[in-house]
């Protein structure tokens, strides 16, 4: 298996959803676009809407988790979870440091 390390910085912005209120971090343009061509080129690990599975870290919290291409440009998105979000006391408008690895086959 060979996996993709990516490592950014980026600001926790919501999204208002019917019922709820989804937290998230988009991936710069640049990688969006690394991933993207992965999709095309290499058997990413992929789910539905157009996900692609990653191991994720933020403030020593790790995860397994999916990006997906959202929003405008289809830029690929990290959405966070409440745990996450509990553990690393992450909240709207910060900025945090992201670790990826993009799991290829």
């Amino acid at each position: 298996m060979l996996d993709i390390d990516i490592a950014f910085s980026g600001t926790v912005c919501t999204w208002h959803g019917g019922k709820a209120t989804w937290f998230y971090v988009r991936l710069p343009q640049n990688y969006s676009d690394e991933v993207k061509t992965l999709n095309k080129v290499h058997s990413v690990k992929r789910r539905g809407f157009g996900g692609v599975k990653v191991s994720a870290s933020i403030k020593q919290i790790s995860w397994h988790t999916s990006i997906f291409p959202a929003f405008e440009g289809n830029i690929y998105t990290l959405f966070l979870k409440v745990d996450v979000r509990k553990a690393a006391n992450i909240a709207k408008d910060d900025l945090v440091a992201v670790q990826l690895k993009v799991h290829i086959i």
